[in-house]
């Protein structure tokens, strides 16, 4: 009687190292390359509540912060990102009288770019660069 060979041989051994491979190179690059990042609309509606505390923050202090964190806990309980599964936060830029709020969207594999400009009171999306 012949007994069944226990384990993976080392074609099984192969075919499991390659399919590990492969999941862990595919999971890398949706990340680096935005294939799982945030849509105009959702990087734009999360930051809805960003954009009232920055106009809340200028109103009782006569100007904006110098950066997102100041807006915490007083304006806002945390500083949302642009996607929940999203690693990259919003970026912000003081500028003299205004500030840009910006996020790179997932769309695209060159890197899109949303930014809302407070004096233009609107939201712009550019390809491959901040469109501000």
């Amino acid at each position: 009687m012949i007994s069944p060979k226990r384990g993976l041989s080392c074609g099984g051994i192969f075919i499991l190292a390659l399919t590990s491979f492969l999941c862990l190179t595919f999971g890398l690059f949706a990340q680096f390359y935005g294939i799982d990042g945030p849509s105009a609309l959702d990087g734009e509606t999360r930051a809805a509540p960003i954009i009232s505390a920055l106009d809340e923050y200028k109103k009782d202090n006569g100007s904006y912060p110098t950066e997102l964190d100041l807006l915490s806990p007083l304006y806002l309980s945390f500083v949302p990102r642009p996607s929940w599964r999203w690693p990259y936060a919003y970026e912000y830029e003081l500028r003299k009288d205004e500030f840009i709020l910006s996020f790179m969207q997932g769309r695209n594999l060159d890197g899109d770019y949303c930014g809302y400009s407070s004096q233009a009171k609107e939201w712009r999306c550019a390809d491959s660069m901040r469109p501000y």
